[in-house]
């Protein structure tokens, strides 16, 4: 399955300087995503398994499955406690020792 990465969006934008730095996400968690930041803009709150389910074609328990491995990958976060807690997560920061690093030079 071919993976893609989205940018994170910042102000409306797309910030394409952290895009590289966060984990892939499939083709179906795009459009997971897609649906949430929809849903989340039109409504004020982010929608039920069933309604993201419903709108991607999905039983609740695959889409269960694929908002833990977003949460993981660092997409997603989940408020304790709180129904609907879905929230978009803001891009993981990145220390300059990791910058290092990834471009193959020392820290």
């Amino acid at each position: 399955m071919t993976e893609y990465h989205l940018a994170p969006v910042r102000d409306g934008r797309a910030d394409w300087d952290h895009a590289a730095l966060l984990p892939a996400l499939s083709k179906r968690q795009l459009h997971i995503l897609a649906v949430i930041r929809i849903y989340t803009a039109a409504q004020g709150y982010p929608p039920s398994l069933v309604e993201i389910g419903a709108a991607v074609s999905l039983t609740p328990a695959t889409v269960l499955y694929h908002l833990r491995q977003m949460r993981d990958k660092g997409y997603l976060r989940r408020e304790n406690g709180k129904v609907r807690a879905l929230v978009i997560a803001d891009p993981p920061t990145v220390s300059e020792s990791q910058l290092g690093l990834l471009a193959g030079g020392a820290p």
